[in-house]
């Protein structure tokens, strides 16, 4: 069981927060807190973001990191690809 687990992620540059759920944004890192979780336990956490000043679409990496107090930090990478609006 791992205690005192938290979420946090940093978008790619050229990337805001819109919406973070109940997380808290600090130094443009979004975290969650998540208490105590079981080995293997899941949880999804959804946010919007949004472009700044983007002309064309492009693909960009997106890292989360996962620390507790009493287990090693893990972290997550996916490719996200970022649309131009209108």
């Amino acid at each position: 069981t791992a205690k005192i687990v938290q979420v946090c992620d940093k978008l790619p540059t050229g990337l805001t927060y819109v919406t973070i759920g109940k997380g808290r944004v600090k130094s443009g890192k979004a975290c969650w807190k998540l208490g105590t979780r079981k080995s293997g336990s899941r949880r999804t956490i959804r946010f919007v973001a949004r472009a700044q000043s983007l002309t064309a679409p492009r693909t960009a990496i997106n890292t989360a990191t996962v620390t507790s107090s009493n287990a090693s930090s893990k972290r997550a990478s996916a490719s996200v690809r970022i649309e131009a609006s209108g």
